[in-house]
């Protein structure tokens, strides 16, 4: 028991102090109303966008009969435009479109 005292009688000040310390914060925090605990999560949920992309070309833009009919409404410009879209696969496939110079450009047929 003596070096109980004897403890207290040395460190008694300190241990005091860090206690007094403590419940002055306690109290501060009690009144500026700071808190711990973890925020709740809102509503979990995952969102994803998913784009599911085909394969299959429109059959529009890769027809030839559709991209290479000329008629008033059809000139050789806009055909021209068109083929200007297409890959070299693509612009040998038309009638209408010829490879030149690394791109594919309208003509006549």
């Amino acid at each position: 028991m003596q070096e109980f005292t004897k403890f207290l009688r040395e460190n008694g000040p300190s241990i005091f102090t860090v206690v007094i310390v403590i419940f002055f914060l306690l109290t501060l925090f009690g009144i500026l109303g700071i808190t711990f605990t973890e925020p709740r999560p809102k509503d979990k949920y995952i969102e994803k966008v998913i784009t599911i992309e085909t394969f299959t070309p429109n059959l529009d833009s890769f027809n030839p009969s559709v991209v290479c009919k000329e008629d008033e409404t059809n000139t050789i410009f806009d055909i021209d435009k068109r083929c200007k879209k297409f890959s070299k696969d693509t612009c040998d496939i038309a009638s209408c479109c010829k490879w030149i110079n690394n791109k594919c450009r309208g003509s006549k047929m």
